[in-house]
């Protein structure tokens, strides 16, 4: 097993395994009508218009943006133990992960930060308490 002693690295790889799990997550909600947009598409929406979301290099970036906020979740969840400790590992996870992804979707996305419109509340619940509640919690327990 490889130990990553850099917090950063180590963010980043706990942040896109986790979003590995959600991509497959998200893709089997959309199938099955639960969700209307997944993470790369709204992630995408911030950067590009909204009628390249669904061309190659618009999915392109959507995927990279998606990536990006992963690692950035998963940075601030490692350097949160760091500063606050490991006792409640998966607790602190779950609300570091929560809390980054309100802000950058919620509270961005309401204030005009996404060119995506704003979705239902299907999408809402399903990222909310499926997808990422439940992705949040793999990389650290």
């Amino acid at each position: 097993m490889i130990k990553i002693k850099d917090r950063m690295i180590l963010g980043v790889v706990a942040g896109l395994g986790a979003n590995a799990v959600k991509l497959a997550i998200s893709s089997v909600f959309q199938k099955l009508n639960w969700s209307e947009i997944g993470g790369p598409e709204r992630a995408a929406g911030m950067l590009i218009p909204p009628h390249l979301l669904l061309k190659n290099l618009g999915k392109l970036v959507g995927y990279l943006a998606d990536a990006a906020v992963a690692g950035l979740i998963g940075s601030v969840s490692v350097y949160a133990f760091s500063f606050f400790g490991k006792d409640k590992a998966v607790l602190k996870g779950a609300l570091a992960g929560q809390a980054t992804w309100t802000f950058l979707y919620g509270v961005l996305g309401t204030m005009g930060a996404t060119k995506v419109a704003p979705v239902g509340p299907k999408t809402v619940l399903t990222e909310f308490f499926l997808i990422q509640f439940l992705v949040q919690l793999l990389p650290l327990s």
